[in-house]
């Protein structure tokens, strides 16, 4: 009986020592336009500046996993240049450019073609403002940013996209973070003075069994 009650107390001894704990991790992921290889071209290409030729209508997409169960997921806008003008979407539109404005800044009324057939359509150039955070939901495992150009050869907001055969091709630059909170679990590794206590224990108990066995 002895025997038992200590085989049981050395096992509660070593659960309360030994437990899972939680630990978060801030992750940030760079979004920049001067990591070319992170971005798709519509024309199959890489990178986030269209090659000789055109077209003149196009975007680029930057896509990235995030590990499921994530919280406080955001992406933050810190700038963006556009030859010669150029939306960003993440799901919505979140911020614009025409070449010749600062970073940010908005140009006013004028036209854009997303190049979804539709041709130019009325838009109004609002920017963005810098070190903005946009807000993801908490469980989001799919991060999309799109970065639609039309290279016009001018700065006016309202004038249409260039044809095919332009000679300078268009490009823009951009920049900005993913963030979000990962949780891992963590087994916390014994004391070496409880793991000499374990194994005292441990020997005792056998050296106790032994004895009875002996006995009987």
């Amino acid at each position: 009986m002895r025997t038992r009650t200590l085989i049981v107390g050395l096992t509660f001894l070593g659960m309360s020592v030994v437990s899972v704990s939680a630990r978060a991790e801030v992750v940030n992921v760079p979004v920049s336009s001067g990591d070319q290889a992170d971005w798709s071209r519509s024309d199959g290409g890489t990178g986030t500046t269209m090659v000789a030729g055109g077209p003149s209508v196009w975007h680029s997409t930057f896509a990235t996993s995030i590990p499921p169960n994530s919280t406080n997921i955001s992406f933050t806008f810190d700038s963006f240049a556009v030859d010669d003008k150029g939306v960003v979407v993440l799901g919505l539109p979140i911020g614009d450019a025409v070449i010749g404005q600062p970073n940010g800044g908005a140009a006013g009324a004028g036209t854009f073609d997303f190049g979804d057939g539709s041709g130019s359509q009325a838009h109004t150039f609002v920017g963005f403002t810098p070190g903005t955070s946009f807000p993801l939901l908490d469980g989001e495992t799919n991060f999309t940013l799109l970065v639609y150009v039309n290279n016009t050869g001018t700065s006016d907001p309202s004038a249409d996209p260039s044809d095919v055969t332009i000679a300078n091709p268009s490009s823009f630059t951009f920049s900005g973070t993913l963030t979000y909170e990962t949780t891992e679990e963590s087994v916390p590794a014994l004391p070496g003075g409880w793991l000499m206590l374990l194994a005292a224990g441990l020997l005792l108990v056998g050296s106790l069994y032994l004895r009875r066995r002996m006995a009987t």
